[in-house]
């Protein structure tokens, strides 16, 4: 079998036809949907058992609610195919992404396939396009090694790649048991052991973004995100990769730490940087800390701040009222 591709399904039944249609009609037919029901409380497993009655390519694995991360481990572990995808089930996908990942897979031997996306509005209808990696598509294939900033660069989310499934098998690669930024250490190790990657600027897939998705809401469930970034740190050490990549990783620590505290309710702030505090290094934490920390009438007057743009960290200098943004 050529490809799986893997769906953690959680309380989506409205989504589910367009994105199961948009698989099944697949211009590479050999594949296999893996749809995992992470114990959904509105009608979305009889959905899928409509559809997999429907289509033998279907295989529906049922498990109490334990987030997306752990039913996507669930699929990598029941995966057939050669390589391996992701789609989370209120998206879509152009009905021939997969024949064109693979095809360029095999063509390069590739580990790793990316794909622009189309991110749309649900609420305002507007449409946007997003494809990273400007510095890179221009090359056929290419690793960390040539570019360290890829892999903390662009779409860390797991949905645009496609990736060699013994890869992930050989070397454990799995996702976080959360409900948010579970993908990070997947697609950091992923992009780390990845000997051949191929960037596809064509916008396959298409993600929407609603507000009643888990990543648009305040909720306790980011208090884990401290956690999940201390183990990037523990997988580079581990594989000899921190001092090169410490400068890198601390930008995109405290960036993700700060977007992360943006989403988790006021009177969990003080447990949040806690746990900042106790598992980012203190280079990260600083950071962190400064992105944070809210503007005083003398910081519009004149400052001097920082931010972080992907890896990117810039120096903001304020000077009466004028924003003077710098590379840091």
């Amino acid at each position: 079998m050529k490809a799986s591709i893997i769906l953690p399904v959680y309380n989506v039944a409205p989504y589910l036809p367009k994105c199961l249609d948009s698989l099944l009609n697949q211009t590479l037919s050999d594949i296999e949907i893996i749809c995992v029901n992470d114990g959904s409380k509105d009608n979305s497993l009889a959905v899928l058992e409509e559809y997999a009655a429907r289509d033998a390519r279907i295989v529906v694995i049922d498990q109490q609610n334990s987030g997306p991360g752990v039913a996507r481990n669930r699929g990598i572990e029941a995966a057939k195919g050669e390589y391996i995808g992701f789609v989370d089930p209120d998206d879509w996908v152009d009905i021939n992404m997969y024949e064109q990942m693979y095809n360029a897979a095999r063509s390069e031997d590739a580990d790793l396939i990316e794909c622009g996306i189309l991110v749309h509005n649900e609420k305002n209808n507007q449409t946007k396009l997003k494809v990273e990696f400007q510095d890179v598509i221009r090359e056929r294939s290419f690793n960390w090694q040539d570019h360290p900033a890829y892999l903390f660069q662009g779409i860390t989310a797991a949905w645009n790649k496609f990736c060699r499934a013994s890869l992930l098998k050989e070397k454990q690669i799995r996702f976080s048991s959360g409900y948010c930024a579970e993908d990070h250490i997947f697609t950091i190790a992923l992009r780390l052991f990845a000997q051949k990657v191929i960037y596809l600027p064509q916008p396959f897939y298409h993600y929407l973004t609603r507000t009643g998705s888990l990543t648009q809401h305040l909720s306790t469930i980011n208090l884990k995100v401290p956690l999940f970034l201390a183990d990037v740190a523990s997988l580079l050490q581990r594989e000899g990769s921190y001092e090169r990549l410490k400068e890198l990783y601390i930008n995109d620590a405290a960036g993700l730490a700060a977007i992360h505290y943006s989403k988790t309710p006021p009177e969990n702030h003080e447990e949040y940087c806690r746990l900042c505090a106790e598992n980012l290094p203190l280079e990260s934490y600083n950071l962190f800390a400064e992105f944070i920390r809210p503007y005083s009438f003398k910081d519009k007057i004149f400052s001097v701040r920082y931010k972080v743009k992907g890896v990117q960290r810039y120096r903001i200098i304020t000077v009466l009222g004028v924003q003077i943004k710098l590379k840091a």
